[in-house]
């Protein structure tokens, strides 16, 4: 059979064998390969084969209506002030431009359309005036491409408008010769003008429903055939004694009234009556594999179609887990390529009519596409919180005006139409005196003093001026140092236990450090302690490690682990707080006096930490709250902050009984100025940053030293004049005062103001934080800068 196979091959006419005998045994590209008779026909659906395709099949019609609705239901977005906005809604409304937009693009995937531009002039023959006036436009009006007809073809290469239409004429009666300029084209699938295609295929491009007809017939006749099995899903069979005979003898009506009267009795008495030798059975037709079948060609036709079997079918994703957002994210990309590619260019030359029709001034504004995909709520929640973010991110860089960085958030807000009523809103808040924070800069320092602010060389005060109108600020969550900690509570316990061990006297103020941050962050976006009970309080079991040895400048340090205080320190550190040490190590620092260790035992005891404590650092690294540098100014801490007094900086200041230095406070420094103890002369407090001395050179201040300094007259001055709120001033507190360094090292602006009666250079600065402006003012002394006066508005 072989040796007969072979002889009977012969080679297609052309055709030149290159592998051998490999063609030869599989038979591939000779006359016994079917494929090989394959050839592609093309047969060109007529209009009004397109048009009752279109008409009847629902699957054409949605191939056909599904991408011009996508393209056209979310309209656009407008860069413009709101007049304009308004003007050019209010004539797309009264032209129904997105209606004749929507049935353009059906036309053009019908086979080709147009829209007419019925200008006011009534000579549809002429170009379109440069000058539209407004109103100018009358009507937009969709044309199919059986509605116009086209002149020859331009021939002339060097034409710009080589292969267009010379003329159009509308298929009215009156055939009116339309100019170019007046039609905007909406084509079909691009026909390659290569061969055997007319002008007419060419210019205005093929239907959709060309390239998807056979999908679509395909798919309508495994649907239609499914559906007349479905009369036939079950099927009674009845055996007649001696059928055939009575057949033959004529007696076919007497059968079929046999057969009627059993189907009869069956419906009726629910029951089969039969003669002894009949015999009755059903047969049920089975459907597996059919779905699947006819899912397979629904899938092709929406393959063909470039639509998800989701969008075009209106049915869940296949397969297990499947959600459908690919093929979602697909189709969307596809239909903003077909808005950019296709429909941009004709809105472009729609908009030239159009915008100065709407009597917009400037027809040259910028718009893009709305979005196309409907958020859920959670999504749109998910949004604005990272947008939410960013925002607080270019505030705290400081990288966008803050008034315009506010404005462009309202208008995000506003036009997410998700907070009903913001706009009218805003306005009526503006209306009442509430604007938006203007950019901090030097001529708002100016504007301060001449107001509440002035300063008077008599006196380091300031005077009672109106206060300013209230504003909204972008930002108020300041970035800035931190230090964290807990007090011991049960301190009594700690004090037995060292008196046992033959240890002095503990020193006050017992806690356990959880952070230390010299770089600044959002305390904010620290989140809440979840580990200690309703009092804030948390309690370290007794046992587990303990060890007691030197640490840093202190003689005697209790060492011990806590899961909850690493677990604390690190997610303060993952709000973005820095650490200078490579791992963080829970202890208590006893005391700094000369002690034997060896033969102490540790405290094995239970250790109750009273609730965390938030406060910032000054310069010199240490807390400024009501528990001011502690150990940080005792010892090598403590001379060095001496050392850098000098001059007319006086170092004597109150110390507790163990004789550390106390910023703040009940007894501390700024109580002392304020009750005019004679210790309390000057005090440096911190150092003139980088950042503030770049500001004090461009503001024209010449500083001679870099200490921050508290002078106690006017420590007291403050106190009395600013403690209490004033003449719109806020209360300025001790803290405040303590703060002082911080305030200039973070400030928004510095500007150089009345020197002092001695000619001693000042300056003001201006600070902004949690809602409030700080205005303090220094002035210039041997070895940096003194505080002469600080006060606060909302």
């Amino acid at each position: 059979m072989s040796d007969l196979r072979l002889r009977s091959v012969t080679m297609k006419p052309g055709f030149a064998m290159a592998d051998g005998l490999a063609n030869v045994l599989t038979g591939r590209g000779t006359s016994v390969d079917r494929g090989a008779h394959n050839f592609w026909h093309h047969r060109t659906l007529t209009p009004v084969e397109i048009e009752q395709g279109y008409r009847t099949s629902w699957l054409i019609r949605k191939i056909v209506d599904v991408p011009a609705e996508d393209m056209t239901r979310a309209g656009r977005d407008w860069d413009a002030d709101d007049a304009d906005i308004a003007k050019i809604e209010s004539e797309e409304k009264r032209l129904k431009l997105w209606a004749a937009i929507r049935t353009a693009l059906i036309y053009a995937r019908l086979g080709g359309g147009a829209l007419f531009i019925n200008y006011a002039d009534r000579r549809p023959d002429l170009p379109l005036p440069p000058n539209v006036r407004p109103g100018g436009v009358e009507s937009i009006v969709p044309l199919y491409r059986t509605q116009i007809s086209l002149g020859q073809p331009i021939d002339d290469l060097l034409d710009p408008a080589y292969g267009e239409p010379s003329e159009f004429r509308v298929n009215t009666p009156a055939r009116p010769l339309v100019h170019s300029s007046r039609l905007i084209v909406f084509k079909g699938k691009t026909v390659p003008a290569i061969y055997n295609a007319s002008h007419e295929d060419r210019f205005w491009g093929d239907s959709v429903v060309q390239s998807v007809n056979e999908a679509v017939q395909n798919a309508t006749t495994a649907t239609a055939g499914f559906a007349s099995l479905i009369d036939e899903a079950k099927l009674d069979v009845y055996r007649m004694y001696q059928l055939a005979e009575q057949l033959l003898a004529g007696n076919d009506e007497a059968v079929m009234q046999r057969v009627t009267l059993t189907n009869a009795g069956k419906s009726t008495h629910r029951a089969i009556v039969l003669d002894k030798e009949d015999e009755w059975d059903h047969r049920q037709v089975t459907w597996a594999g059919i779905p699947d079948v006819i899912k397979t060609f629904m899938a092709v036709v929406a393959g063909a179609a470039d639509i998800p079997a989701t969008r075009l079918l209106g049915k869940s994703p296949d397969g297990m887990n499947a959600t459908g957002e690919g093929d979602e994210a697909a189709y969307f990309q596809s239909i903003g390529s077909k808005q950019e590619m296709d429909l941009r260019p004709a809105l472009d030359k729609l908009d030239a009519v159009v915008l100065p029709s709407a009597g917009v001034a400037t027809p040259d504004l910028s718009w893009s596409f709305s979005p196309l995909k409907v958020l859920s709520e959670v999504q749109q929640s998910e949004i604005e919180k990272r947008e939410a973010e960013t925002v607080q991110i270019y505030a705290n860089a400081g990288l966008i005006p803050e008034s315009a960085l506010a404005k462009s958030v309202q208008n995000r807000l506003i036009e997410s139409q998700r907070f009903p009523g913001l706009k009218q809103a805003i306005k009526e808040a503006e209306a009442a005196g509430e604007e938006l924070p203007d950019d901090d800069d030097p001529s708002e320092l100016q504007a301060e003093q001449r107001g509440g602010g002035q300063l008077s060389q008599s006196a380091p005060g300031v005077g009672e001026g109106s206060p300013p109108r209230r504003r909204l600020a972008a930002n108020d969550a300041t970035p800035r140092t931190l230090y964290v900690r807990r007090d011991v509570v049960n301190v009594a316990d700690l004090k037995a236990w060292a008196r046992g061990q033959g240890l002095p006297e503990l020193q006050d103020g017992l806690h356990v450090t959880i952070a230390h941050s010299r770089t600044p962050l959002d305390w904010m976006k620290v989140d809440g302690e979840w580990n200690q009970d309703e009092k804030g309080q948390i309690t370290i079991q007794p046992g587990g490690v303990r060890i007691v040895e030197p640490l840093g400048d202190r003689t005697a340090v209790l060492l011990f682990t806590s899961s909850a205080l690493s677990w604390r320190h690190e997610s303060i550190l993952r709000a973005g707080a820095s650490h200078n040490y490579p791992d963080y190590q829970p202890h208590i620092s006893l005391t700094g006096e000369p002690v034997d260790l060896s033969s102490v035992e540790p405290y094995r005891g239970k250790l109750v930490l009273g609730p965390e404590i938030f406060e910032e650092l000054n310069d010199g690294g240490a807390p400024t709250g009501d528990r001011p540098f502690g150990d940080a100014l005792k010892g090598r801490a403590g001379r060095r902050a001496r050392s850098q007094t000098g001059n007319n900086f006086n170092p004597t200041q109150p110390r507790d009984r163990n004789g550390r230095w106390i910023p703040t406070g009940r007894r501390s420094y700024i109580d002392a100025a304020a009750k005019g103890s004679t210790n309390a002369g000057q005090i440096a407090i911190g150092k003139v940053g980088d950042k503030a001395k770049a500001s004090l050179r461009s503001a024209g201040v010449r500083i001679k030293g870099d200490d921050v300094a508290l002078d106690a007259s006017n420590v007291r001055h403050i106190v009395v004049k600013h403690s209490a709120e004033r003449g719109g001033q806020r209360s300025v507190s001790g803290a405040d005062i303590a703060s002082a360094s911080g305030l200039l090292n973070n400030a928004r602006a510095i500007r150089a103001t009345t020197p002092s009666k001695n000619g001693s250079e000042r300056f003001i600065a201006l600070t902004r934080s949690r809602g409030e402006r700080i205005y303090t003012v220094f002035e210039v002394r041997k070895r940096g800068v003194a505080l002469v006066t600080m006060w606060k508005r909302k």
